[in-house]
């Protein structure tokens, strides 16, 4: 095999007799067969990757320079262009040929002669999605998987929709995947007709629809999106292989895992939920690490406008680079090498927080953090406690002794709370992820001049403590308890978790910034399969989950938490009409009421870790 590193656009058969397209680097050296590293992409195969950036100031890698990586330790790496994106032949639809596609890719590679019969499997967001979703149909074929931000364990709940509503980065996606589909690539004219569209003055005139969207000349990738966007009860749909992981959980494939995110990545959910389901159930190492990163940001300690200090970059977690994490990985499971580094604990997490709070040369905030190692998720020593909502905005522990008591405020959804950072990815321009002071500006889509704090906002409802004594540590997942009534037949509360810091020479005004968010729709309170609207003025119970987060609340900080009915453009605005998802153009103002009183004492359960 020394006559030749690479073979280009190799052509395989599906089982329908459709052709994808691979490219395949092998190592030099006298060995006929070696292990091989698969990864699969709807992002083009010989694109530019950013996500394997080890240099924060560095440029995005090849597939070149990545795959020779590999070859220099003695892998053959595949790049492999999913169906209907670039060099394969056949329809994209994203998630749901990846599953099949994947065994044939496999049972294709297993059957080569510089196959030693030792398969790796990485991936990164979709290409995670898409290895996961393998993973639910073999029983046997991968040695281990290698899982970065991705990879749904059910894309209803994380990923596409969350509590109900729709994740609108699916329609940006859309849009911005049409341009370089095989059909813009061939066509300048539909390329220059999508270019053309003002992505802002779309997104400005909400409600969208079919036929009438931004993606409306180009009907294959509007339904991508809308096909999300108006199946919003739970079913057989959203139980397929590709966006389901958690529905093939007892059938997944037992081979070694290694379960890597960051807190503001979108799929917090995903990573967590399938390393406690993997973890109990299978007998082979299952690995987790969770970072204070934005989705594919390793190699960067700021996320949005704070700074997490150097102790964020990886190799003060598990390796020296990104690249090398993944090589010992790759080494211990498929070459039987003792190279990965151990601690004796399978999962490593982040703290954030503990930082000076001071403003650093590049405008951000000093927020700090330390990594924790320990032997499970949720971390040991974890309490929940329930701190609850009171009429005069603080809270507390203690329960409200008041008979009757509510707050009132009116939400018009042609007015949303603009989305200020959070699990945020593929939404610029529109949105952006990350950490930030929770205050209005032109950085963020929907913000009004004079650009206030956002919690001056009469739509919003602002709870925090007094000011801590003492550190404090909140670990694990956030749920709010509210009672709530409406005087339309749907509605939307959201919750968000916010570290208030005091008032300082930095920052004049204090900084308010973001830890976690979440969203329910009312008419899913009781079930995502049988959605039931509201009697306007009768009063719910209603479940608001955030994701999790692990940050160190600092002595003389407050705990903060906001409830709204919006997050835009994180999230569809609900129309309050009870409307059919993704299809009314009516909207009415809604007045909505938070209970705060001893019958209906509305709270949330923060995750406290006592020792460390």
């Amino acid at each position: 095999m020394k006559e030749y590193k690479m073979m280009n656009n190799v052509m395989i058969p599906m089982k329908d007799d459709v052709k994808l397209a691979m490219d395949i680097y092998f190592p030099e050296g006298d060995s006929e067969s070696y292990p091989v590293i698969l990864e699969r992409t709807p992002y083009g195969k010989r694109e530019a990757n950013d996500y394997d950036i080890d240099n924060p100031k560095g440029q995005a890698s090849s597939r070149q320079k990545i795959a020779s990586f590999y070859n220099k330790h003695g892998y053959v790496v595949i790049f492999q262009d999913c169906r209907g994106r670039y060099d394969s032949e056949g329809v994209f639809i994203k998630y749901f040929n990846e599953a099949s596609d994947g065994q044939d890719t496999i049972q294709w590679i297993r059957r080569q002669p510089w196959c030693n019969g030792k398969v790796g499997i990485m991936g990164f967001s979709y290409t995670s999605h898409a290895a996961m979703a393998l993973g639910c149909l073999l029983s046997e074929g991968i040695d281990c998987m290698f899982i970065d931000s991705g990879g749904f364990s059910n894309a209803y709940f994380s990923g596409i929709r969350q509590g109900g509503a729709f994740e609108l980065k699916q329609l940006i996606w859309a849009f911005l995947q049409a341009q370089v589909s095989p059909a813009a690539v061939q066509d300048p004219i539909i390329t220059e007709s999508l270019k053309s569209e003002d992505i802002f003055a779309w997104m400005d005139r909400m409600p969208l629809k079919r036929s009438h969207s931004l993606l409306r000349n180009f009907p294959e990738y509007e339904d991508i999106a809308f096909s999300f966007w108006e199946k919003g009860t739970y079913g057989a749909y959203w139980k397929q292989l590709g966006i389901n992981t958690s529905e093939y959980y007892d059938r997944f494939i037992d081979t070694p895992i290694f379960l890597i995110s960051g807190w503001y990545d979108p799929y917090v959910k995903t990573i967590l939920e399938n390393y406690e389901a993997f973890s109990k159930r299978h007998q082979n190492p299952v690995y987790l690490m969770m970072g204070p990163w934005t989705h594919n940001n390793r190699a960067m300690t700021i996320a949005g406008d704070v700074d997490f200090s150097a102790e964020a970059l990886i190799h003060t977690g598990y390796a020296n680079s990104y690249q090398e994490l993944k090589l010992a990985w790759f080494d211990k499971f498929l070459k039987g090498k003792d190279v990965l580094p151990e601690d004796g604990k399978k999962v490593k997490i982040f703290i954030m927080g503990g930082g000076s709070g001071k403003k650093n040369d590049n405008g951000t905030i000093s927020h700090g953090g330390h990594w924790f190692s320990a032997d499970s998720w949720p971390l040991p020593n974890t309490i929940f406690v329930s701190y609850y909502f009171h009429a005069n905005g603080s809270l507390s522990d203690k329960k409200s002794t008041l008979s009757e008591s509510f707050i009132e405020y009116t939400f018009d959804p042609k007015n949303p709370v603009p989305s200020i950072g959070g699990t945020i990815t593929s939404g610029e321009p529109i949105m952006r992820g990350g950490a930030y002071d929770q205050k209005e500006s032109d950085r963020f889509f929907g913000s009004r001049k004079p650009y206030l704090p956002l919690e001056a906002r009469d739509d919003i409802v602002v709870f925090q403590t007094s000011i801590l004594d003492e550190d404090k540590v909140i670990a694990g997942p956030i749920k709010a308890r509210l009672w709530i009534s409406s005087d339309c037949k749907d509605t939307d509360f959201t919750i968000k978790l916010i570290d208030v810091y005091p008032i300082s020479e930095s920052y004049p005004q204090g900084f308010a910034m973001n830890i976690t968010d979440g969203i329910m729709r009312v008419r899913y309170r009781n079930s995502f399969e049988k959605p039931e609207l509201m009697v306007p003025g009768e009063i719910y119970e209603v479940v608001v989950e955030a994701f999790s987060t692990a940050n160190l609340f600092k002595k003389g900080h407050r705990i903060r938490i906001d409830i709204s009915s919006s997050n835009y453009p994180h999230f569809d605005v609900n129309h309050n009409t009870g409307d059919p998802e993704g299809k009314g153009q009516v909207m009415l103002k809604a007045k909505n009421r938070l209970y705060v009183d001893k019958e209906h004492a509305s709270y949330v359960d923060l995750p406290i870790v006592n020792s460390l």
